[in-house]
């Protein structure tokens, strides 16, 4: 069919390290971030009830 050759085992695992590498990269860019780990806090307290969907979001004003 195609004319690119298959991976290999060797070559599989190196496309696994390099994905893995970059959702650690993803995990700490998110974690230097306070804004983005409060808000993945308040997702856990929406999805258990304790917060309305709302609450997290302040509302703005159109004049501004």
């Amino acid at each position: 069919m195609g004319a690119s050759e298959l991976l290999t085992r060797a070559g599989e695992n190196e496309i696994a390290k390099r994905i893995e590498g970059g959702l650690q990269d993803m995990i700490k860019a998110i974690a230097v971030c306070p804004s983005v780990v409060k808000m993945l806090a308040d997702v856990d307290r929406i999805v258990t009830g304790e917060l309305s969907i709302d609450e997290p979001v302040p509302m703005v004003s159109a004049t501004t």
